[in-house]
């Protein structure tokens, strides 16, 4: 199995911070993607109410096609 990090660089970190923290930045990045190509996304910001406690919310792929293909026909018509 291939690592993908170092966990050993973030020692008096929770694991579930550190995700929160990667997943806000993917988010803020999806939500400048989908800005420069005029799509409307849903808040993807996260939220850890606690280190214990995590939810988090699936998009269905069809869904996130149709909303690619929406943004494409949005770009097309500019």
């Amino acid at each position: 199995m291939k690592e993908y990090g170092d966990l050993d660089k973030f020692p008096n970190s929770e694991l579930t911070e550190l995700a929160a923290s990667a997943w806000n930045k993917v988010a803020d990045l999806l939500q400048q993607t989908a800005k420069k190509l005029n799509a409307e996304l849903v808040d993807l910001e996260f939220e850890l109410e606690s280190i214990y406690n995590v939810r988090y919310q699936i998009y269905p792929p069809s869904w996130i096609k149709e909303q690619i293909e929406l943004a494409k026909h949005r770009n097309q018509t500019i």
